[in-house]
């Protein structure tokens, strides 16, 4: 739940109209670079509602400057108190989920298609990962329902981030979610 300093008394933020761009806008006054919105708390909290109907654009430094009702000004039930999830992801951040390749755009996470996908991209993706060396799983190993961002990755091995290698366009492909890509990172000589 957030809270927000106003008038010498703390208070919530109601979350009608509330959403990921407002979420990002609060995450960076947290000192986060980035947050999505979670939703709204079920519980009923007895503190005064300071901020509704707050509308951002993305490029304000705290939430008090996005447009709102006013300081005070809301039609909000007791348990309307918005929720957010921040951190420190950046675009192109890639993890693994149980052997699945997974990569951040527009502060989603999706996978990677497998379609042309061979040790240079797992090496690429490994290495972005903080491991020496990477290799492929079998593809029948990795299936997921997340959106598939990245199709037709073509690395030459010396790009940082699996982003920077080339690709078709984010969320273009024809790939289906059993094809998408599992990798395994290690150190040494990955016996």
């Amino acid at each position: 739940m957030i809270y927000i300093f106003y008038n010498e008394t703390w208070g919530t933020v109601c979350d009608d109209s509330f959403d990921n761009i407002d979420a990002q806008v609060a995450c960076r006054q947290l000192g986060y670079n980035n947050g999505i919105f979670a939703g709204s708390t079920t519980k009923s909290v007895e503190k005064q509602m300071w901020l509704d109907n707050v509308d951002c654009s993305g490029d304000e430094n705290k939430l008090a400057d996005c447009t709102h009702s006013g300081w005070g000004v809301e039609d909000c039930f007791r348990g309307e108190h918005v929720k957010i999830k921040c951190n420190n992801n950046t675009e192109g951040d890639v993890r693994l989920s149980s052997g699945k390749l997974e990569i951040l755009h527009n502060n989603e996470w999706g996978t990677v298609c497998s379609d042309n996908f061979d040790k240079i991209e797992a090496q690429v993706a490994c290495n972005q990962l903080g491991y020496s060396y990477g290799s492929v799983l079998e593809k029948t190993v990795a299936t997921s329902t997340l959106r598939i961002w990245l199709s037709e990755l073509r690395c030459n091995g010396g790009e940082t981030k699996l982003s920077d290698c080339s690709h078709t366009d984010w969320g273009k492909h024809t790939c289906s979610h059993g094809n998408i890509v599992g990798i395994r990172c290690f150190e040494g000589n990955g016996v």
